[in-house]
């Protein structure tokens, strides 16, 4: 018998699945950077829905709905970068901002912290920064996550 829990969690794994390897199909040569994304992602999400089954049917069924949507405007973009790669952010770097905002997402299901703030903040500056061709370093955008991670496993 399959908990609430690992049913949820099941869900949205397939979802991730199903995007990346679409991703990795149409875009072969990103692939590490595609598979590296989601690893990222799917780490994080495996923190942040550590309490799913206590969330309501409800705001479960939107935050999946969200992911989708999510995911949907990561090809988008990723496509849009490779095809016009001089005018913006990086498909890594697309791959980087999406990725940490589903992430984000996911948190929110269970907290505000303070950490969630400031990883949303250091999300909105490497998108501006990256989106303006600037070519930002991700590590402060992991680092802010990766404490949001921490914060989350000493609430649990």
């Amino acid at each position: 018998m399959t908990s609430v829990h690992e049913a949820r969690v099941a869900e949205v794994d397939r979802h991730l699945t199903g995007a990346e390897h679409a991703a990795v199909e149409r875009h072969a040569a990103l692939g590490d950077a595609i598979r590296h994304s989601f690893a990222r992602l799917r780490d994080g999400l495996d923190h942040a829905h550590a309490g799913c089954d206590k969330v309501d049917d409800r705001a479960w069924a939107d935050y999946v709905a969200s992911v989708d949507r999510g995911l949907d405007e990561m090809a988008i973009e990723v496509t849009r970068a490779t095809e016009s790669p001089n005018s913006g952010a990086t498909a890594p770097e697309v791959l980087t901002g999406h990725a940490s905002a589903l992430e984000l997402s996911g948190w929110r299901l269970r907290f505000t912290l303070p950490e969630l703030s400031t990883a949303e903040a250091e999300l909105d500056r490497y998108r501006s920064a990256s989106a303006a061709g600037d070519r930002p370093s991700a590590d402060p955008l992991h680092d802010s996550v990766d404490q949001l991670r921490a914060a989350g496993q000493r609430r649990t």
